[in-house]
């Protein structure tokens, strides 16, 4: 039961992506530094020529890697207006990479609304345009009284996207969302296609895993939750009731042999009276379970 647990950090778990707007650019930390992730359009950074995957290795003479991502983030926020920042650049494959330096930038601290939170092209009143806002997510679709409603894409600094139905700012209606990790791993990148209420994954949809496993059914508030199934990469199938993203109540596990599980569910285990049905006896006996094991 291991492998479906887990897929309650997929849909759970938030990667955090820094950003320093002031100089406008996203990064996270890394043991040699702070990788730049995006680089705004328009912002100080971009002017000064910082781009996506350069390795801020210093601020203003302070090596960045002796320092926690805390501190990190706490030299780039402290910053003066006026700083110079030596720049990195990974070579070499993936088991012998090294970091030279490429020289060194200045970048001059501005007030972010000169290039985020505004209007980047259309209209984006009433009508259709492009918009950023202030955390460098790109939306282009439909707009009503200055808000998003209609069809629309959202676009994050990590590359997330959403595109479907808006109502008032929020997700609303049919929606497709593709979470994208920020960091290397691979097992926060799922798909999500369906019902949006009040910006929340809710009613009918399909998640699509990183490891190729589908769950079809019942969603409220962003977790499984109801009637669903879900079909692993190996063939095992998850079906019955759900809640709080674990199988709850009446359900059963199909294996690819055939054989069958069908009884009670507490997060995900079995427990009580167990139909265990083999496929190669073609004979169902009743076992006791105990949190999820039989007894």
């Amino acid at each position: 039961m291991k492998c479906l647990v887990s897929f309650v950090i997929c849909i759970v778990y938030i990667i955090k992506i820094y950003a320093q707007p002031s100089f406008g650019f996203t990064y996270r930390p890394l043991m040699e530094g702070v990788e730049v992730l995006k680089v705004f359009k328009n912002g100080p950074a971009e002017k000064a020529g910082l781009k996506a995957g350069d390795i801020i290795t210093h601020v203003n003479n302070i090596k960045l890697d002796t320092l926690k991502a805390a501190n990190q983030t706490a030299v780039l926020l402290n910053a003066p207006v006026n700083s110079v920042f030596i720049i990195g650049e990974f070579t070499g494959d993936s088991n012998h990479a090294e970091i030279y330096t490429k020289g060194k930038i200045s970048v001059t601290k501005v007030d972010k609304s000169l290039f985020l939170n505004k209007c980047l092209e259309g209209d984006c009143v009433d009508g259709t345009g492009t918009y950023i806002d202030l955390n460098g997510a790109v939306y282009s679709g439909s707009f009503e009284k200055s808000k998003k409603k209609g069809m629309g894409k959202l676009v994050t600094t990590n590359g997330s996207t959403y595109v479907g139905n808006w109502k008032n700012d929020r997700k609303e209606g049919k929606g497709n969302y593709t979470n994208k990790s920020s960091v290397p791993d691979h097992t926060q990148n799922w798909n999500y296609d369906g019902q949006w209420s009040n910006d929340k994954m809710d009613g009918k949809g399909k998640f699509i895993y990183w490891d190729g496993s589908i769950y079809t059914g019942d969603v409220k508030d962003n977790v499984r939750e109801g009637s669903g199934i879900l079909v692993l990469k190996d063939g095992e199938v998850y079906e019955g009731e759900w809640k709080k993203d674990m199988l709850n109540g009446n359900g059963s596990i199909s294996l690819p042999n055939g054989n069958k599980r069908t009884g009670n569910f507490v997060d995900s285990k079995l427990e009580g009276d167990v139909i265990v049905y083999t496929k190669a006896t073609n004979v169902s006996t009743t076992v006791i379970y105990k949190n999820g094991m039989p007894q």
